[in-house]
């Protein structure tokens, strides 16, 4: 059984396209998330225009990385406790991976809100996807859409099913482009109260979005009580009958702007 919970990607001309996209993005530094065997290291070396690092988390894989890729830097860690910081302290950077299926969404939190994000493309389970594109309205909108949305503009480049990889999962994957936004949609220090909205917004998602906030309010928004949500939702000309899913990024912003500095 595998011990990170990974699948290694075996469809060579899925990786082929993977590595094409990511290396077609203008940066100055590219980061494979999780290379494995190296299955899609192979191709991303070969066509990379600029310094290629692999983080790699299996002490096992990691060592044999370095012998046949020598021109590339090799971090045995987990991704998500590597400062990106120290590590990279200047210039754009880009990302790419086939990512573990139990720490994906994580993972592209950390990718999308990182300073100098170039791009990326990365792989996830569909289900993952489909909620990371979903649109206001749809059933599988939530958290993960509006974050994706204002963090990024994506899309989708293929879907795989399980005779893609080894072992096979039991559920089928997609690969999505992720690029930055041309301008920032949060503005300068909106974004801990925009976050901490829209997770009480979804944290009922059967409630309303009065009833939802009202129900959250002390743990996810800091004590703000039902009479203040319900200002705040009219202040933000939010209809409070209405449910989370119905609401769009920019109603979210709104819905922040008007619940900051309230609760404390």
């Amino acid at each position: 059984m595998r011990k990170f919970s990974q699948v290694f990607l075996t469809n060579e001309s899925a990786a082929i396209r993977i590595a094409e996209a990511a290396c077609g993005i203008a940066a100055d530094h590219l980061v494979e998330i999780g290379p494995g065997r190296g299955a899609l290291t192979s191709h991303l070396y070969a066509l990379r225009l600029c310094p290629l690092t692999l983080v790699e988390i299996d002490r096992d894989l990691a060592p044999k990385l370095s012998p046949r890729y020598p021109e590339a830097r090799v971090i045995n860690a987990d991704f998500l406790r590597v400062d990106l910081e120290k590590e990279f302290p200047s210039g754009r950077v880009a990302f790419a991976g086939n990512l573990p299926y139990d720490c994906a969404t994580p993972i592209l939190d950390r990718v999308l809100s990182f300073p100098r994000f170039a791009g990326a493309v990365l792989m996830f389970q569909k289900e993952v996807v489909d909620k990371a594109l979903a649109a206001p309205g749809d059933s599988a909108y939530g958290y993960l859409s509006v974050m994706t949305a204002v963090r990024s503009s994506a899309r989708r480049l293929m879907d795989l099913g399980p005779g893609s990889f080894s072992p096979q999962p039991k559920v089928d994957s997609s690969v999505v482009i992720f690029s930055p936004l041309t301008e920032p949609f949060l503005p300068q220090g909106m974004e801990a109260i925009f976050v901490r909205a829209v997770k009480a917004a979804f944290m009922h998602r059967r409630k309303t979005v009065l009833n939802s906030l009202s129900a959250a309010g002390d743990t996810m928004l800091h004590g703000v009580p039902r009479i203040a949500a319900a200002a705040a939702l009219e202040k933000a000309g939010i209809a409070p009958t209405l449910r989370a899913q119905a609401l769009s990024p920019a109603d979210f912003l709104r819905l922040a702007g008007a619940l900051r500095g309230r609760g404390r």
